[in-house]
């Protein structure tokens, strides 16, 4: 019951060897996944923690969970190369050049000044 409350675990096998590393929510799929699916009148973590215990299957567990990692490593990569590339798009496309806003800034002062006749008078003379 207080199993429920927390929202990641992390499952290891003899030596600390991880076999799961990931959040409660996703531990049953991937537990089917593997094939593993815990017996419906039993606790499912109570069912995975003894299946681990068992030497003979505690490499499978591990190399299974080891494979799921990279995959997980590489959609995150994957993610991140994405979202790096939008924004490099999104700030290509999005902006002024910074030529443009100078001129821009420059015709602005220019006017500023000639509209300005006090100061255009003190400094024409």
């Amino acid at each position: 019951a207080v199993f429920i409350n927390f929202d990641n675990c992390v499952l290891l096998g003899t030596g600390g060897r991880i076999v799961y590393a990931s959040s409660i929510s996703s531990m049953d799929k991937y537990f089917v996944d593997v094939g593993y699916k815990a017996p419906e009148q039993e606790n499912p973590i109570d069912y995975y923690m003894r299946e681990i215990q068992v030497v003979e299957q505690l490499e499978e567990f591990v190399s299974k969970w080891a494979v799921r990692e990279r995959e997980l490593v590489e959609q995150v990569q994957a993610a991140e190369a994405q979202s790096s590339i939008s924004q490099e798009e999104e700030g290509a496309n999005r902006g002024v050049p910074v030529w443009y806003q100078l001129v821009v800034l420059h015709k602005r002062a220019w006017f500023a000044f000639l509209n300005n006749k006090e100061m255009l008078a003190m400094t024409c003379g």
